[in-house]
């Protein structure tokens, strides 16, 4: 079952990396050394020599140690101002940051050094991959700004190596400690768990949300190359070929037998493999969220969604902890056409498994946060007007489920986010020589969303609605590096929305780093082909999923068919008229791709606003911007 705490994990490098030892030690001791006793009786120790290293260091620097909440942490956190330049931010490359120790650290010498010429540049994306018509100005399209650092690639999961400013989120209160039907003891190890591997949730596809391994970075590619210095240490790139990973950089610890590693991790998290010195095998994952990034996700549904699939251990204010994936990596863009098959239907399976088990949660929402306040409004309002009642306020709600209580996706990232961006709060907090570019491009989306959302609503009747992960780039795909099983991870994004918004999404992604859409983007034969498997793992997983149900009672209850009228939605009575199908529903795929450019131009605007890093998040807006110009016609055409 998954532990609360209010504790809120800091800004300041050094008292974070005691801070995220310490949690583990606390909360995941069960976890780490159910088979080694000793070590288990020594955790209590060891955390509490922790608690007063913590609380010796917080001192000296003026802070508290609890950090109970942002505002207790104020002082300890060295939150830079808003696009500061303090580090290396790797825009469309990864990062690996290693400490300056010895001369094997450096990368090698022949390897040509990048300039950067300001503090606001990263690497420039190629002109010529911006627009599908090579030279060719699209009517209405904006200028990509210049003088500022691009950012290439996918822009809700890429990798930074800021190690002095750590990213800051609102508080996310967890009054409310019920917990989820299918989020217990048998979906979270923390004590009594069988050893060995955990099994495969379903035969398609195994879900997690965690990195790959720092032998799979070293088996791939070739040396990175230099690109800066700062202070003491040696920053290199590479490719994202290879998950980035930081050489453990954790301070000398009081007896505790714990090492501290940065995964690769996204824009809006930081990722850290704890693990025993002794035994790697025994290992968690910390989550720390970034900044602001409760104003578009939902961190309660982001907790249900990941304790369903992996075993989660703890939630605080800012953070997570869970179980470390151990033999996977991280799928290069390049590849995803070559396992475009296995992918569709982890698709499909993960769909089908999100969507039953938000359809069976008809409990209260674990955490209140912005993502679900309207609904705890609701229910204090309820709580007050049924004091004296025999009917309380909990069964005002039995019978909305989760699925019922989300709202969709793509719609909202069309509309409240749009609105949220035009935002007099949110135009106020960008750079003011961006401003105007920032507003021009945001007026733009604003008409181009209002067009979507009308045809969207032309083509409701054909767009079924399911949970879906809803940002299934190449970094959230990984492959068992030996059984070669497909698992798909990280869940800030997972919510209702339509099924076929996850395949448009995930053909907007095969282009990579550089946006190279003439290259990589799939041709309508490969849509279609990964549209025919996606239709045939989607049948295979509703089967299985009905073989399950042991209650022939509920065979026609909604819970039971997961999509209404699935049968005449996924099967075909003969060959031609599923080929028609599967034809219908290219056509409607590469529309949501049209969709998909400008939920993530939306949300690029955001970051450009929100963000500390020194990334150029309004270019890479107006990138998917142009490019949902330049394939608008031909995407919508004969719907």
């Amino acid at each position: 079952m998954v532990q609360f705490t209010d504790m809120w994990i800091t800004d300041d490098p050094l008292l974070r990396q005691i801070q995220i030892v310490e949690v583990v030690l606390t909360h995941c001791a069960s976890v780490l050394w159910r088979h080694n006793e000793e070590k288990l009786k020594s955790a209590p120790e060891w955390a509490a020599k922790l608690r007063a290293l913590l609380k010796t260091k917080a001192k000296r620097l003026g802070g508290d140690s609890s950090c109970r909440s942002p505002e207790s942490c104020a002082s300890q956190r060295s939150m830079t101002q808003q696009k500061k330049h303090n580090g290396l931010a790797a825009a469309s490359a990864d990062a690996i940051v290693y400490q300056k120790n010895s001369k094997e650290d450096y990368p090698p010498q022949n390897t040509p050094t990048p300039q950067l010429l300001s503090s606001q540049q990263s690497f420039q994306v190629p002109l010529s991959h911006k627009h599908a018509t090579a030279g060719a100005a699209l009517p209405g399209a904006i200028p990509t700004t210049q003088g500022g650092s691009v950012f290439a690639d996918e822009p809700h999961s890429a990798t930074h190596t800021n190690l002095n400013t750590f990213s800051e989120s609102s508080t996310c209160s967890s009054t409310s400690r019920l917990h989820y039907p299918e989020v217990g003891a048998g979906n979270n190890r923390v004590r009594h768990s069988p050893a060995g591997p955990l099994p495969s949730v379903t035969p398609d596809v195994l879900l997690s949300s965690c990195r790959s391994t720092e032998e799979h970075l070293e088996e791939l590619g070739a040396p990175p190359t230099a690109a800066t210095t700062r202070h003491n240490e040696v920053a290199a790139v590479r490719e994202r070929s290879s998950p980035p990973i930081e050489r453990s950089n954790t301070p000398e610890l009081p007896s505790a037998p714990l090492q501290m590693k940065r995964l690769s991790g996204g824009i809006t998290n930081e990722l850290f493999h704890v693990y025993d010195e002794d035994d790697p095998s025994a290992s968690v994952v910390v989550r720390v969220f970034g900044k602001e990034t409760d104003r578009v996700i939902s961190r309660e549904s982001e907790l249900f969604y990941q304790s369903l699939f992996i075993p989660t251990y703890v939630h605080g204010s800012n953070f997570l902890v869970y179980d470390y994936l151990d033999g996977y990596y991280t799928l290069p863009y390049q590849d995803m056409s070559a396992e475009a098959m296995p992918i569709a239907r982890a698709i499909a399976a993960f769909q089908v498994r999100a969507t039953r088990a938000a359809l069976r949660d008809h409990g209260h929402p674990l955490l209140r946060d912005s993502q679900n306040k309207d609904y705890w409004k609701i229910v204090d309002n309820q709580m007050l007007a049924a004091e004296g009642s025999t009917t309380s306020s909990h069964d005002t709600y039995k019978d909305e489920s989760r699925f019922d209580r989300e709202s969709n996706y793509l719609i909202g990232s069309l509309t409240k986010w749009v609105d949220l961006v035009l935002s007099q709060e949110i135009v106020d907090r960008v750079r003011e020589d961006k401003r105007e570019s920032f507003l021009m491009t945001g007026r733009s989306l604003q008409s181009a969303c209002a067009w979507m959302l009308s045809m969207l609503e032309r083509q409701k009747a054909y767009l079924p609605e399911g949970v879906c992960h809803n940002d299934l780039l190449s970094a959230n795909v990984m492959i068992h590096k030996v059984r070669k099983d497909v698992r798909v991870i990280d869940f800030d994004y997972t919510k209702r929305s339509f099924l076929l918004y996850d395949v448009a999404n995930h053909f907007n992604e095969y282009p990579g780093l550089d946006c190279d859409y003439d290259t990589y983007f799939p041709s309508d034969a490969h849509m279609s082909a990964f549209i025919a498997e996606y239709r045939r793992g989607m049948r295979d997983a509703l089967e299985a999923a009905w073989a399950e149900n042991s209650s022939p009672t509920d065979c026609a209850s909604r819970e039971y068919e997961i999509f209404p009228n699935a049968r005449e939605l996924f099967w075909s009575d003969r060959e031609e008229a599923e080929a028609q199908v599967v034809v219908h529903w290219t056509r409607l795929a590469k529309l949501l791709t049209l969709a998909s450019h400008l939920s993530w131009s939306v949300w690029s605007l955001l970051q450009e606003a929100v963000s500390a890093l020194d990334v150029d998040f309004l270019n890479y807006a107006q990138v998917r911007y142009n490019r949902y110009l330049a394939v608008r016609a031909e995407c919508s055409e004969n719907l």
